[in-house]
């Protein structure tokens, strides 16, 4: 986060309740680091934590809110020391809803299901299991797209097949259709084999596996696994140059990124 949106950030947690414990955090920075013990990190922790549930129970009180915290990609703690650690400060925050995102285990032990099924964790949860659409589904998601005029009933079957209905593959081949033929793929007779449908999903990303700078920004984009600010997305891209038309002005090519149809955007200026 660029510092004048830590700070932005820092005034706006100061004002809504969080006084003491920006305080207390400032006041630590400050003073002079003293020789490290586990007791003094534990005791740092302990009063930080006891400062912020102070503060977090004062804001949903006074203001009479319920707060909704997502946390995606959870996966990534899975089997951790920081999940007992979240589980422990998600106890904690009273009149909040937590919602992890995450891809399930690849066994069926999941530690993450199994920290919060726990009769102790006093946490009331519900799991929601997201998958593709359905045959129908898919159909009814390439009728109402913009190239259905093209499409006649036995093409819209093919991409059902080749797509499996993912979301992001249905995405993906609708806009490769837009702007090149149709891929050799589709006209393979069914049933389609899982080779088949390898090589069609490889045709779809095939416009990004450019040499220019937006297929390769987008490209290195994909494989980073958490928001990232200009700063992040800079460092990222520091062995390429910018397109000539952005004249070095990486300000102006960060806003270009941002309305790209792949970019998540997210309320915190962070894609």
């Amino acid at each position: 986060m660029p510092p004048n949106t830590s700070m932005r950030a820092a005034a706006i947690a100061h004002h809504l309740f969080f006084g003491e414990f920006i305080d207390y955090l400032t006041k630590t920075a400050a003073t002079k680091p003293a020789p490290f013990s586990r007791d003094a990190v534990l005791g740092h922790h302990e009063r930080a934590r006891g400062a912020f549930s102070r503060c977090y129970r004062r804001f949903v009180e006074e203001n009479a809110v319920t707060v909704v915290i997502p946390l995606d990609t959870v996966e990534v703690v899975r089997n951790t020391f920081f999940l007992t650690q979240l589980h422990r400060w998600m106890r904690e925050l009273p009149a909040t809803l937590v919602v992890l995102s995450g891809r399930p285990a690849a066994d069926r032990s999941d530690a993450i299901k199994e920290i919060f099924a726990d009769n102790e964790s006093k946490l009331r949860t519900v799991t929601v299991t997201v998958t593709g659409f359905t045959d129908a589904e898919a159909g009814r998601f390439l009728t109402d797209s913009d190239i259905s005029p093209d499409l006649s009933p036995a093409l819209i079957q093919a991409l059902v097949s080749l797509t499996n209905g993912h979301p992001l593959w249905l995405e993906l081949a609708v806009d490769y259709l837009r702007k090149f033929d149709l891929p050799p793929e589709l006209e393979e007779p069914s049933p389609h084999d899982d080779e088949l449908r390898d090589r069609f999903r490889r045709r779809m990303v095939t416009p990004f596996r450019s040499a220019d700078f937006w297929p390769e920004a987008i490209k290195r984009l994909a494989v980073v696994r958490h928001s990232v600010d200009e700063d992040i997305w800079r460092a990222i891209m520091a062995d390429r140059a910018l397109p000539p038309e952005y004249r070095g002005d990486w300000g102006l090519a960060w806003e270009t990124l941002r309305t790209q149809p792949w970019v998540r955007r997210v309320p915190t200026d962070a894609t």
